[in-house]
């Protein structure tokens, strides 16, 4: 298995537990009841598109068949990711992050239950350290993480964002949650949580630009349809 195929299948794994922990939760509508200010991050570690094949399943076949599945999709991952160089070729002078920040940007400004000023930043570290620092620096009443991946399986396209709005302001603490969580930007301190996923299948080089574009904004207006649908 070279390096390459084991990063792009660890950074999948990682993203699908990252994306699967923990509970959705609505952003409630007592946040109107006073003006509220938020600025947002969005993290984008890759710099490319990731190519990814589906795990077999390794079901009871015991510790040697696992093993022997492991192998079988090391294999299909490397024949997976030199098919799909043409299309990788073709977004190397493609910055999918600054689409992403510029759709980004231009959809929060019509959130109408908090308000966003403001560019939204960019980071391409995503961990917790990070966030905490990012954090910290905010002067906002609130800070809207933007976590975005996109990926490709069997030539269809996948964007996913994780988004997170953390509290600055004392008075919006009440709406966590969480009350017991130990850092400002632990899992379930959120007053805000949820998941959005854009697909487009039959990817080609000739149309991934024009996908992953559509696929910022689609996303981005998803985010902001989710934050005015306050409950």
């Amino acid at each position: 298995m070279s390096v390459k195929s084991t990063k792009a299948i660890t950074l999948f794994i990682v993203l699908i537990c990252f994306l699967g922990c923990s509970t959705n939760l609505p952003l409630t509508k007592k946040i109107e009841e006073q003006p509220t200010t938020a600025e947002s991050i969005l993290i984008i570690p890759q710099r490319n598109l990731n190519v990814t094949v589906q795990s077999s399943n390794a079901g009871n076949t015991g510790l040697l068949g696992a093993l022997i599945l492991i192998g079988i999709d090391s294999a299909r991952q490397e024949a997976a990711t030199k098919q799909a160089a043409p299309i990788i070729a073709r977004l190397e002078e493609f910055d999918f992050r600054m689409v992403m920040r510029e759709a980004l940007t231009t959809e929060l400004s019509r959130v109408t239950s908090v308000n966003f000023s403001g560019e939204n930043a960019l980071e391409t570290v995503s961990s917790n350290s990070q966030e905490e620092i990012s954090y910290k620096k905010a002067v906002s009443d609130a800070v809207l993480f933007v976590n975005v991946s996109y990926t490709m399986q069997n030539y269809n396209l996948k964007v996913t964002a994780l988004c997170r709005l953390y509290p600055k302001a004392e008075r919006l603490n009440a709406f966590k949650a969480s009350k017991s969580a130990a850092s400002p930007t632990d899992d379930r301190s959120y007053i805000y949580k949820n998941t959005f996923s854009f697909v487009r299948e039959g990817i080609t080089p000739d149309n991934v630009i024009d996908a992953l574009k559509e696929g910022a904004e689609n996303i981005s207006k998803q985010i902001v349809a989710d934050l005015n649908n306050t409950k």
